[in-house]
């Protein structure tokens, strides 16, 4: 009973301190995956292939599946020159962020916010992103991604 006793003190103790230190890693997690999000927006290959591990997929928001190199791609100077003619995106955010470590993998689960300029003033698209990580030789890489849409909230109908 002692034993037990101790070990139930002894857990109590370092509690805060086991808590802390997952606080830095859910930090740099939430680094990455933000500077994903920049990458994307800049359409910054060499910042994408820093981020993303060796065998990563990405399961778009209309349920594709792309490989690492197909993602890095999407991303060209030829891509950004062709978006630039269309309406770009002003910004993205994640926010409502869930992080769960286990050892050299990790899942981080937020909203994607994303503005983009309309005529009535900028409007939201949200999605709901999945961020799989691998610890890689020290460093966090993004294994998977998986993108789904959050349906906008329904308008009021009138009376």
């Amino acid at each position: 009973m002692r034993t037990l006793l101790r070990h139930a003190a002894l857990l109590c103790l370092l509690a805060p301190v086991i808590a802390m230190a997952s606080e830095p890693a859910e930090a740099l997690l939430l680094q990455r995956a933000n500077a994903l999000v920049a990458a994307q927006l800049a359409f910054d290959q060499p910042a994408l292939e820093g981020l993303l591990a060796r065998d990563y997929l990405e399961v778009s928001p209309v349920g594709d599946v792309d490989t690492r190199d197909e993602v890095i791609g999407f991303y060209s100077a030829d891509a950004k020159a062709k978006a630039a003619t269309g309406p770009m995106p002003i910004g993205a955010t994640l926010d409502d962020v869930q992080v769960r470590v286990a050892g050299d993998a990790a899942t981080l689960v937020a909203r994607e916010t994303i503005r983009m300029p309309s005529p009535d003033g900028p409007r939201a698209i949200a999605m709901r992103v999945q961020f799989q990580f691998r610890l890689v030789d020290g460093q966090w890489c993004i294994a998977t991604t998986q993108y789904t849409g959050i349906r906008p909230p329904a308008r009021n109908k009138p009376d």
